[in-house]
Formats: C-alpha cells, structure tokens, sequence
C-alpha cells in the first residue's frame, strides 16, 4: 500500500465515523471539532503527497 492509498483509506475511515456518529444521534461539537482537524491535516498532507506525484 502507498502512503498516498493508506491516507485516503483513514480519510474514508474518518468519514464513515461521522456518519456513524450522526447515525446514532451524537452531537459532540468537541468529537466533530477533533475529527475535523484530522481530516484538515490528512487532506492537506494527501495534497502534499499528490504535488509530489506529478
């Protein structure tokens, strides 16, 4: 697996917890705010990764 299919493989993971967390009727703004900033620095660092690639 590259490091380019393993980031986009956790920012899918990430994704599907939030809708799994919307499915069960969490509403934690703490729990969205830290998932967001996850998914901030994993899609900034699969632009970098992508830049690299061309």
């Amino acid at each position: 697996m590259t490091l380019r299919e393993a980031l986009e493989k956790r920012e899918q993971e990430l994704l599907e917890l939030l809708d799994e967390a919307k499915r069960l009727n969490v509403h934690s703004a703490e729990f969205e705010s830290l998932v967001a900033a996850q998914l901030t620095g994993l899609r900034h660092a699969l632009g970098l990764v992508r830049k690299e690639e061309e």
